[in-house]
């Protein structure tokens, strides 16, 4: 009798509690802190007078944290184009299924921000 008493309070009050805070856990909205990506990378150089897309560019390990400062490289050359420091990263979903990101901040060599737009990119979460 003891064991079948214990099994509905188990099924009353025990079971619901855990199954709620499963539930929360699994339903909690997480933040980006970070991406990285495997595909290509192209920098957007943003000046007052002009826009202009260094295509092949990457950042070294090719992966960024928020408020962190990356230099971006020219492919297949040690040149620096300039230096980030990321201030935003978002991630999109191209129609052709391809996932991408446009990782924003402020640049060394201009007053606006600039970003590098990365294929293949998926968020790092703390």
């Amino acid at each position: 009798m003891f064991l079948v008493n214990s099994y509905k309070i188990f099924l009353k009050v025990v079971f619901p509690i855990l199954f709620l805070t499963i539930l929360y856990s699994c339903s909690a909205p997480k933040e980006a802190i970070g991406a990285s990506w495997e595909g290509e990378s192209d920098f957007m150089f943003i000046s007052k007078k002009t826009m202009q897309m260094n295509y092949a560019s990457y950042i070294e390990g090719k992966s960024v944290f928020l408020g962190g400062f990356y230099e971006i490289v020219k492919n297949e050359t040690n040149s620096v184009i300039n230096t980030i420091e990321v201030t935003d990263i978002e991630f999109e979903k191209r129609t052709d299924g391809v996932f991408y990101c446009r990782i924003w901040g402020n640049v060394q060599r201009s007053e606006e921000q600039g970003y590098l737009l990365a294929d293949n990119c998926h968020p790092i979460f703390n």
